[in-house]
């Protein structure tokens, strides 16, 4: 008798002892992603899944809008010449396609820019560079490493193995920092076509499918998808093998193939819209402007706590001045909802944040994607501080908020770092886990700092500072002051 009860006074001191102790988990990967990987399919293309499902749960029923039975980007002049690809390397060229296009609509001009650059040097496996994703395309951007112009590495006479030679010290034309991955409605595509430009959307493709007499496309089975067409418009009426309607797409197989490299591929095909993205924004190129970052290759995996909600936390040691005025990182889902605090200090021993330098009051974002949030109060770091950046993400009908970079075989093969990331399900003091190389959570968090380079650590964009140092000078004299 004295054993049993013995045993359960001890049963009840651990349950008790593993209270507030929330087990998290990796959101599983997508199987078609990994069956793709395992086949490194060349039937068509170059291209894969996106490695984790997003989270559309809530994303609202669209109602048919009052959209034209008939539209083409090519009758407004906003598209580039059609690619020709190097082998297995659509999944790159149509991302310098869709960038370009987004730079005609608006009104940037035309750019030439180095698909090739892309295709090599992206970072992840070898074997990537033939079977691609915008993911990846997403990462190269974020990290600002392009976009380089034609001329910086071209094809051919430019970069020609994975890592090999990628030029380096070359200035990006542009920042292209953030990327969305829309659902596949039919309303929201079109809406996006007409305000954003050419839409990145993976299909399966083969040659068995294509009508090279009317230019159409049907594919109706299952078959993961190996391949990216640039959606440019749309047809209600035009009839194809999947029955009445089509979409207007941009291939990268040059302007002698199809309609002048365009192909209208069914309203009904089963493996097109799946997986879409398109880079809505971009910035002038700074040389001064600075980006700190562990996810050299992005997110493409995400983690949580059987909830909506959880946080994350990051150091980032400061190692030259700079001025601080936006973080990047993902959106896992439709409408997922981000705020973040910025402190000087973390006790790792308590747990415990403080030294508030700023913040980021509640956003939510729409399509899932990389955002770059302006903070509410930008803010001077210099050498030799360190910060710590805690972000609360809440991702509607999604258990996995926090976006996260990791290995995974074939694909990604990140350095992991270690004593730099924490995680909690409450974000309260005192309950963080350390996460990084070395624990039981090998992962990187996908938190990016942007600021420019500074000197003197003045916000030079603040008006009133720079006017009243120059009062000054002109009240007391250059000599006077120095």
């Amino acid at each position: 008798m004295k054993n049993n009860l013995s045993y359960f006074i001890i049963a009840v001191i651990l349950s008790f002892s593993l209270i507030g102790l929330a087990q998290g988990n990796k959101k599983a990967l997508n199987s078609d992603f990994l069956e793709s990987l395992s086949t490194l399919d060349q039937d068509g293309g170059g291209a894969i899944p996106f490695p984790v499902e997003l989270g559309y749960q809530a994303y609202p029923t669209r109602e048919a809008s009052d959209l034209p039975a008939y539209f083409d980007l090519r009758d407004l002049g906003v598209l580039p010449p059609v690619k020709s690809q190097s082998s297995g390397g659509c999944w790159a060229y149509s991302s310098m396609s869709t960038v370009e296009s987004r730079m005609l609509v608006l009104g940037q001009g035309l750019f030439n820019l180095s698909d090739n650059n892309l295709k090599y040097c992206h970072g992840f496996f070898d074997s990537r560079s033939t079977n691609g994703n915008a993911w990846m395309a997403t990462a190269y951007f974020a990290r600002l490493s392009g976009p380089l112009l034609e001329e910086q590495d071209p094809h051919p006479g430019g970069t020609s193995q994975p890592g090999v030679d990628c030029p380096v010290g070359e200035a990006p034309a542009f920042f292209v920092r953030d990327s969305r991955y829309p659902p596949g409605d039919m309303v929201t595509i079109k809406e996006l076509v007409m305000d954003i430009g050419s839409i990145w959307s993976l299909i399966y493709y083969s040659d068995t499918y294509f009508d090279n007499i009317d230019n159409t496309y049907f594919y109706g089975g299952t078959h993961p998808v190996n391949h990216v067409l640039n959606i440019v418009g749309w047809d209600d009426n035009k009839v194809t093998a999947g029955g009445t309607g089509a979409w207007i797409c941009q291939n990268t197989y040059g302007a002698g193939w199809g309609e002048g490299g365009f192909v209208y591929v069914s309203y009904n095909d089963s493996q097109f819209l799946i997986y879409n993205a398109y880079f809505p924004n971009y910035e002038p190129y700074n040389e001064d402007e600075r980006v700190l970052l562990y996810d050299e290759l992005g997110n493409y995996s995400s983690y949580g706590f059987d909830a909506e909600s959880a946080y994350a936390l990051v150091k980032y040691p400061i190692y030259e001045n700079i001025f601080i005025d936006e973080i990047g990182t993902y959106a896992m889902a439709y409408g997922t909802e981000i705020e973040m605090e910025i402190y000087s200090e973390f006790d790792e021993n308590t747990g415990v944040l403080s030294g508030s330098l700023s913040s980021m009051s509640l956003k939510t974002s729409e399509h899932p994607g990389f955002y770059t949030f302006p903070l509410d109060q930008s803010f001077p770091a210099q050498q030799g501080d360190e910060i710590f950046i805690k972000i609360k993400y809440t991702t509607p009908a999604y258990d996995w908020p926090i976006p996260i970079e990791l290995y995974i075989e074939t694909y990604s093969d990140p350095f992991i770092e270690t004593g730099v990331s924490w995680i909690s399900s409450s974000g309260q003091n005192g309950d963080w886990e350390a996460i990084g190389a070395n624990t039981a959570n090998d992962f990187d968090l996908c938190v990016n700092v942007y600021g420019q380079f500074n000197p003197v650590t003045i916000p030079l964009e603040n008006h009133i500072i720079i006017g009243i140092f120059i009062a000054l000078l002109g009240f007391y004299g250059i000599k006077k002051l120095f």
